[in-house]
C-alpha cells in the first residue's frame, strides 16, 4: 500500500457507512480498519445513506453513472475520494458545487455542499441512535439546529471535522452568514471559527464583540445548543482577553459568565469549560492580585462545579443499558482531570509563594483540555509519520 492510499484512512469518519469500488485489496482492507467503517454494496443501500463513496481507478466507465449513484445515496455531508483519472467527474463534482478538501497522492477528496444541498430529514446512523434511546441533549441535532448536517463536518472532534483548514474556516464564515442570530448553527460556527483565529494568534477586538452579542442577545433561549455555544463563546472571549489581548479584568468578566451560565439546560459535559474558567479565575487572582481568600475560593467552585455535573444526570453524559455515548467517558474523565488541577491548587495555594515555579509545573493549565489535547497529538503524530514516509 502506498502512503498516499494510506492517508486516505483519515478522511474515514468514525461510523461511516462506506462503498468502495476499487479491485485493490489493500484498499477494501483499509477501509474495513480499526475505526468502525461499514461496508456494503451500493445496489442494495437505501437512498441518502452513504457516508462516504471511494472510485478506485478502472471501476466505472460511465460518468453519468456514477454521478447520479452519487445524487441518489450520498448523504448531505458525505465525501466523495475518487482516482485522478476520472477527470471529467471531478469537474462535473465541481459544477453541482462539492468542496474540494484535499488532494491524497493519487486520489481527490471532495464533500457534498452540506450547507447548501441539506434536506429537511436528518439521518445519522449514530447520534439519532442514542437521541431516540435517551433523549439526551448531547445528540438533539435533528430537533434542536436549523441545519443538522454541519455538526459533524464542522463541530465533531475526534475525525470527523474537515481536515482542511481553510475549507472549515470558509464554511464557518457561510454559517455565520447564513443562519438566523439565535441559532446553535451560528453560535457553533462562530466557536469553531473563533478558535482557528485564537489559535493562530489573531487579534481582533471586533470579532469579539461579535461573539459576546451573539451570547448576550440568546441568554434567555431556551434551545440546549445555543446554551451549549454561549458557555463555549464567553470561555473563548476571556481566553483571548487573558492571553493574546493580556487583559485580566476582561478575562475574569468572560471567564465568570461562562461560569454563571445555567450548564443544566444543556448537560454536564460542557462543564468543562466552566471548571476551567473557575481554574483560571484562581490563578489570575493568585498570580496578579496575591488574593488568596478569592483564588482559594474560585478553585474550590471549579471542584464543586465538576461535583455537581457528574451528578446531574450522568446518565445523559455517558449513556446506559447497552447505549453508550463514544466521547461520554471521555470527557467525563477530561472534566475530572480539570477539577483534579482545581484540587491541586485550593490545596497548594502557599507554595505558590515559596515556589512560584514548582506551583506552576504542578497547576498545568495547559492540561485544561488534556484529553483533547492528546487525541489532536496523536493525530497529528500519524500525519507526520505518513508525511516521512514520502520522503
Amino acid at each position: 500500500m502506498t502512503n498516499a492510499q494510506d492517508e486516505l484512512f483519515w478522511f474515514i469518519r468514525p461510523n461511516d457507512s462506506i462503498v468502495i469500488y476499487s479491485h485493490n485489496e489493500d484498499i477494501r482492507d483499509l477501509m474495513r480498519g480499526s475505526r468502525n467503517t461499514g461496508e456494503f454494496h451500493a445496489n442494495s443501500c437505501p437512498d441518502k445513506k452513504v457516508d462516504l463513496f471511494l472510485f478506485d481507478k478502472n471501476i466505472s466507465p460511465c460518468t453519468d453513472e456514477m454521478l447520479s449513484l452519487i445524487n441518489k445515496q450520498l448523504l448531505p455531508d458525505g465525501k466523495v475520494i475518487l482516482h485522478n483519472s476520472y477527470v471529467e467527474l471531478i469537474h462535473k463534482l465541481i459544477e453541482d458545487g462539492f468542496m474540494q478538501e484535499a488532494v491524497s497522492g493519487e486520489y481527490v477528496i471532495f464533500t457534498a455542499d452540506f450547507i447548501k444541498n441539506y434536506d429537511e430529514s436528518f439521518y445519522h446512523n449514530e447520534f439519532e441512535k442514542y437521541f431516540k434511546a435517551l433523549n439526551t441533549n448531547l445528540c438533539s441535532f435533528s430537533r434542536d439546529y436549523h441545519n443538522p448536517y454541519i455538526y459533524r463536518n464542522i463541530v465533531q472532534m475526534g475525525g470527523s471535522r474537515l481536515r482542511n483548514d481553510g475549507l472549515l474556516k470558509e464554511c464557518c464564515v457561510r454559517i455565520i452568514e447564513t443562519y438566523s442570530d439565535n441559532s446553535p448553527d451560528k453560535g457553533g460556527a462562530l466557536c469553531v471559527l473563533g478558535y482557528r483565529y485564537y489559535m493562530d494568534g489573531v487579534k481582533d477586538d471586533s470579532f469579539l464583540k461579535e461573539l459576546e452579542q451573539y451570547c448576550e442577545n440568546n441568554l434567555d433561549s431556551n434551545n440546549p445548543h445555543v446554551v451549549r455555544w454561549i458557555i463555549s463563546l464567553y470561555y473563548l472571549i476571556a481566553i483571548n482577553y487573558q492571553n493574546i489581548f493580556e487583559d485580566n479584568n476582561g478575562a475574569l468578566e468572560y471567564f465568570k459568565k461562562s461560569y454563571e451560565t445555567d450548564f443544566r439546560k444543556f448537560n454536564g459535559l460542557i462543564c468543562t469549560k466552566q471548571v476551567a474558567a473557575c481554574g483560571n479565575i484562581g490563578y489570575i487572582y493568585l498570580s496578579q492580585y496575591n488574593d488568596v481568600e478569592k483564588a482559594k475560593q474560585w478553585f474550590k467552585n471549579g471542584i464543586e462545579r465538576a461535583k455537581q455535573a457528574v451528578h446531574f444526570d450522568f446518565d445523559n453524559m455517558v449513556g446506559k443499558d447497552g447505549c453508550y455515548i463514544p466521547f461520554g467517558f471521555a470527557e467525563t474523565a477530561e472534566l475530572c482531570d480539570i477539577a483534579s488541577q482545581c484540587v491541586f491548587a485550593y490545596n497548594n495555594t502557599d507554595l505558590y509563594f515559596r515556589n512560584k515555579k514548582l506551583f506552576d509545573t504542578m497547576f498545568n493549565r495547559v492540561r485544561f483540555g488534556l484529553v483533547t489535547r492528546c487525541q489532536k497529538l496523536e493525530k497529528e503524530l500519524e500525519e507526520l509519520k505518513s508525511k516521512m514516509g514520502n520522503v
